[in-house]
Order: C-alpha cells, then sequence, then structure tokens
C-alpha cells in the first residue's frame, strides 16, 4: 500500500474554491490551507485560513484575515506548536503589490497577530521565495530564501529570530542562483533547496544545495540518477512543484517547466545517498501551484492547483509513504460506509467509535458548524 495507492478524496461537505498558490502544513488529523489565487473567480486573492479534517473529511474555515493580510498568493507558510506562521506573498496584479508581513496565526485562539518587522534588517516585500524553520533542538528561528518582487530574482537569504522578534541578513557568500517557486525541506542540521526558476528558465534537478543552520553555510550536492532498467534518467527541470520530506526522503510530485509543459509525475530522493527514483504510481492529471503537506504518521496529501488546461483545481489527494495503521484503515472504511451522513457524531458514537477519536475528528465541526464558504 505505501507509495503505490493514490486516492482522490471523497470529501462530506461543501469543497472550497478552487485556487492556485496557495500552502499547506498538516498535522496528525487535519490539513491546513492558507490563501491562493483563481483566475477564473475574477482574479480573487484568497486570504482565509482552511480546515480539512483527515479523519471526517470535512472542510470548515478557521478565520478570514481581511484586516491582516491580503496579499496571501505565493506567499510561505509553516507550523510553530499551536500557530501557522506567514510570510510574504503577492497580491493582484503579482509584482504589483507584494508583502513582506510576517504574521501568526493561532490554531489554539484561531486569532491573528502580526509580528514585529521593525527591527533588524527585513527582505523585500516578495514572493515565491521559500521558508522553513529550525528543528525543535534549536532556539526557534525562521529562514527565508529567495523569491521575486515581479521582473526581478531576489539574491538573498534572511533569518527571523522568533523569540526577540528580529530580522538578520545572512551573508550570501557562496549562495545558489536567485530563484522563484522552488521548494525546500529541513533534514537535521540543514534545509535543501529544490528546482524552482531564475532569469535563464527552470533549474535542473542534476544537484540541490543546502543551508547548514550551524554553519551559515551553502552546499552544493551532486545527485545520482534513477535507472530506469534502460537508461539512467533525472527528473525534469521544474518550478511550481512541491516537495514534503518524510523521515530521510524527500517527495516531489507537479510542476512546470520553461515550455508550459506541467507534470504529473512522483518522484523521491532520499537525503543519505541522493539517489533519485522514479514512483510507479502517478497524479491523474498533470499541476502545478499546488502544495502539498506530510502527516507525521506518514501521508502526503496534495491539494488543488492549475492543470495543463489552465483550470484551477480544488481537488484534493491522498498517498500513504508507510503502510496506515489499522485504526486509520478501518475509520476510513466506515466514513466510506455512511457517506455524507458522516458528520453525524451521535451515530458514529452508537456505533461504538471511541469518544476520545470522536472528539478529536469533528473538534473543528462542532466549534465552526455554522461556518460556511462564500
Amino acid at each position: 500500500m505505501a507509495e503505490t495507492v493514490l486516492q482522490e478524496l471523497k470529501v462530506f461537505s461543501k469543497r472550497p474554491a478552487p485556487r492556485s498558490g496557495h500552502r499547506c502544513c498538516a498535522t496528525v488529523d487535519r490539513l491546513l490551507v492558507y490563501g491562493g489565487y483563481d483566475k477564473d473567480n475574477n482574479h480573487t486573492v484568497y486570504s482565509e485560513i482552511l480546515s480539512f479534517s483527515l479523519i471526517s473529511r470535512q472542510w470548515t474555515e478557521l478565520s478570514r484575515s481581511r484586516n491582516v493580510r491580503l496579499k496571501s498568493a505565493s506567499s510561505s507558510m509553516v507550523l510553530y506548536d499551536d500557530n501557522l506562521v506567514i510570510f510574504g506573498g503577492s497580491g493582484f496584479p503579482f509584482g504589483g503589490f507584494n508583502s513582506n508581513d510576517l504574521s501568526l496565526f493561532s490554531l489554539r485562539t484561531g486569532q491573528w497577530r502580526k509580528l514585529r518587522s521593525d527591527r533588524g534588517s527585513p527582505p523585500l516585500p516578495k514572493y515565491g521565495q521559500s521558508m522553513v524553520i529550525t528543528p525543535h533542538s534549536y532556539e526557534p528561528k525562521l529562514y527565508i530564501f529567495s523569491g521575486t518582487i515581479g521582473r526581478e530574482f531576489v539574491d538573498e537569504l534572511h533569518c527571523y529570530d522568533l523569540a526577540n522578534e528580529t530580522w538578520h541578513d545572512i551573508w550570501k557568500e557562496g549562495a545558489p542562483l536567485a530563484r522563484y517557486r522552488h521548494e525546500v525541506v529541513v533534514y537535521g542540521n540543514d534545509f535543501y533547496v529544490f528546482g524552482g526558476a531564475t532569469y535563464d528558465g527552470v533549474i535542473d534537478l542534476h544537484d540541490i544545495w543546502k543551508f547548514s543552520f550551524t554553519s551559515h553555510r551553502w552546499y552544493r550536492l551532486e545527485c545520482k540518477p534513477f535507472n530506469n532498467g534502460i537508461q539512467d534518467e533525472f527528473p525534469a527541470a521544474r518550478k511550481s512543484h512541491s516537495c514534503i520530506i518524510w523521515k530521510d526522503t524527500v517527495y516531489m510530485c507537479g510542476g512546470i517547466d520553461n515550455h508550459a509543459e506541467a507534470f504529473n509525475d512522483i518522484w523521491k530522493i532520499s537525503l543519505i545517498d541522493l539517489e533519485w527514483k522514479k514512483l510507479n504510481v502517478v497524479l491523474p492529471t498533470k499541476i502545478y501551484f499546488h502544495s502539498a503537506a506530510v502527516t507525521p504518521d506518514g501521508c502526503m496529501y496534495i491539494f488543488g492547483g492549475v492543470d495543463s488546461l489552465g483550470k484551477r483545481s480544488s481537488s484534493l489527494y491522498s498517498l500513504w509513504l508507510t503502510v496506515p495503521s489499522l485504526l486509520k484503515i478501518t475509520f476510513s472504511y466506515i466514513l466510506n460506509q455512511l457517506g455524507e451522513n458522516c458528520d453525524h457524531y451521535s451515530i458514529l458514537s452508537r456505533l461504538g467509535i471511541p469518544k476520545s477519536l470522536l472528539n478529536s475528528t469533528f473538534k473543528d465541526n462542532l466549534a465552526l458548524r455554522n461556518v460556511s464558504f462564500s
């Protein structure tokens, strides 16, 4: 079952609007989505936080940020304890309304807070950048790399100290090319950079870059190709793809190249031996400007994006990267049998589903029962 069964999830609530350029994070029981853009809906730029229960399969809206953040396409987002931290992004037209705001949304209280940006040397207002947070063994800091201001790529790396809310400009010697819509993951004491686009087009994946949190130095890493039985093969160069990390392995899917050719392939690379491998499963459609996240128990979720016809999507796919627990398999089967009745807490309770599981499953829906999408 691991890495072989990709499925589009049945959703037992109204779906959110189709979108691209949004960001996702995942906890053990829900997928969290922020922002995005829809060309076909009068160029709408979305600014809400959405929550999708991975057990009840219902969408709820946690917050709108009209008074906090309006430039929410191609922003960056990380999960920090019980908070979402969001940086940058653009409104429409892109490049004309950029942001370098840093905001925190509390998943516990549902409140927004704008973090201080007047201390130190902040990044330029931009979009398409990447952001990571240091591992728990470090003091909590954000690292924000590159991005674009519209017509120019930004050659910069900044660190934000969450403890004292101060920006630091990091020395750039030996840094990779400035880029846009690349992807990053954290592993050990480093973060790793995959793909993206520069002035000369998309960046190949024959090598990747890592940045050390301890030495504050950049390192170029040469990758090994995948042998498909006939010849050696690397993933095609791309931007606007997605990358997540599970244990020591990065999974990459989708994206688009210089010639507007989108992809539906899924690749993985171990950060131990740096060897690419192509999965035998593909996405049902070619997509880019989507977003992906992985749960702590190893299920990758892929949401939204633009298909090869230029249409935005609200489809949600899942792919287990390890064998799921029997509890997950059983509860998923029960929900599929109940269909639209799966939001009935009392029905599931009478079936003998443990109260602890039900309370976790429906905590968003019970608190936000009257929230609807517009």
